[in-house]
């Protein structure tokens, strides 16, 4: 039995065993320094924060850090057991968080220069991000510490991590993971995920949205989620992402669709941005030729600072289709034009 998860990645009963099967294929550890992993990625975002409160960053939940539109709902609610999320600085802004939104680097010059002007930390919510670059230097490396995702670029069903240079919040990442974690959510969120990708069910869903509430008390990664990703990348996943991803900018190079989007970049989905009706049509195209794609919104200043959000259509290039699904899904972007 197959089912279908995020992205139209999907995985089997005996691909969710074979989880339990050590794998030895390097994943993040082998691009970022002082990688540690999570439950979730919001797991690795609440022990940053709570070390940023224990530092004296953060003085209450009242303190502001600066995020992104347009994210998760659940980031919020994590963020509000520490400090206060906003969208434009103030007197009580003490750090931001740098969304590298669907893997394509934020404008860190501009970024960095007012962190540094206003004394602010720096956190980069890499969870569309594996390997990407700006201006040579690899994304997740420009602040304090990063925080990835590994269930939104594998079919790991859960699983995050934090990457930092500083020595003193890796150790208190490292004991937060062996001292926090609470087996009860993680085991809800796993199984209600789980049951959730192979048919939309309301009791299931429900589940879902309870473990989610406590999710980042879930700080220890499971053996299954690490060993499903690590299977997928020795496989080859990065390397079919981005030959995805340049196919269809070879394919539609006439056309200003991807806002100058750079090549050295494996991204979670490509963002097409066009005119509304454009855009309607080739949602329509795809979905019904069985291919999962929405209208979203992309930052195509890649700037929070000050960002300029248009609308978008996702493109699939994840590490599940092949090169003629790939192709075909660019001829059916093209019939729809």
């Amino acid at each position: 039995m197959r089912f279908r998860v995020k992205e139209n990645k999907s995985y089997s009963v005996l691909d969710l065993a074979s989880g339990f099967f050590p794998q030895n294929a390097p994943l993040l550890e082998e691009k970022y320094e002082g990688v540690i992993y999570t439950g979730t990625a919001r797991a690795a975002l609440r022990i940053i924060l709570d070390f940023l409160k224990a530092k004296g960053e953060i003085a209450n939940k009242n303190t502001e850090v600066i995020i992104s539109q347009w994210l998760c709902t659940s980031v919020y609610q994590v963020m509000h057991k520490v400090c206060f999320p906003a969208l434009a600085p103030s007197s009580n802004t003490k750090g931001i968080i740098v969304y590298h939104q669907y893997g394509f680097p934020q404008d860190m010059d501009e970024i960095l220069s007012v962190a540094r002007d206003k004394k602010w930390f720096v956190m980069e919510n890499c969870v569309n991000v594996y390997e990407s670059y700006y201006k040579g230097r690899k994304v997740g490396t420009f602040g304090l510490a990063a925080i990835f995702s590994l269930s939104k670029m594998f079919p790991s069903v859960q699983g995050g991590a934090l990457a930092s240079a500083n020595e003193e919040l890796r150790a208190f990442a490292q004991a937060a993971v062996s001292r926090d974690h609470d087996y009860l959510v993680s085991s809800l969120a796993h199984v209600s995920r789980i049951l959730t990708d192979m048919g939309e069910h309301p009791f299931f869903n429900r589940i879902q949205e309870m473990a989610y509430g406590k999710i980042d008390s879930a700080k220890r990664i499971s053996k299954m989620s690490l060993n499903l990703a690590r299977r997928d990348m020795r496989s080859g996943a990065m390397k079919r992402r981005q030959e995805n991803y340049h196919l269809a900018l070879e394919t539609f190079r006439e056309y200003d669709f991807f806002q100058n989007l750079e090549r050295d970049v494996v991204p979670y989905v490509l963002p097409l941005v066009a005119k509304e009706d454009v855009l309607a049509r080739i949602k329509e195209k795809l979905m019904a030729s069985g291919i999962w794609t929405d209208l979203y919104h992309f930052d195509v200043n890649r700037n929070l600072l000050r960002p300029q959000f248009k609308r978008c259509v996702w493109i699939p290039v994840h590490q599940g289709i092949g090169r003629s699904e790939m192709e075909r899904i660019c001829s059916l972007i093209r019939s729809a034009l």
